[in-house]
Order: structure tokens, then C-alpha cells, then sequence
């Protein structure tokens, strides 16, 4: 079974810079969640952050033992 997680965050002025600082913040959160030493072996981390493409994704999936 896997389960995925999805946000949609908005603001109300949205510009390049807010963009990037968006991606930075969810970045610094996925190193202290999911710290590259300790990823445990059940959860996969995929990201996509391109310069040149609006859309910034972090997916994490999951796997239950059972």
C-alpha cells in the first residue's frame, strides 16, 4: 500500500522571489524531516525544482509492512 501526501499552498501576491523562498522552505523541510542518513528504508523521497518550470514538487511515498 502507499500513501501520498499533497499541499497546495497560495498567496495572495505571488512573484518569482516568493517562488523560490516557497521551494527553499519546503527544501529545509524535508532535510529535517527526512535527514539523508537517516531516510528510513519505507519512504522515498522524489523532488523536482527546476528554474524554469512554476510548478515546485517534493513527493513523498510511503510503504506499510503490511
Amino acid at each position: 500500500m502507499y500513501t501520498t501526501y499533497a499541499a497546495t499552498l497560495s498567496t495572495k501576491k505571488w512573484s518569482e522571489d516568493t517562488r523560490v523562498q516557497l521551494a527553499d522552505y519546503v527544501d529545509q523541510w524535508k532535510d529535517a524531516t527526512y535527514p539523508n542518513d537517516r531516510l528510513p528504508g519505507n519512504v522515498r523521497l522524489r523532488n523536482r525544482r527546476a528554474p524554469d518550470d512554476e510548478v515546485y514538487r517534493l513527493i513523498v511515498e510511503t510503504t506499510l509492512p503490511q
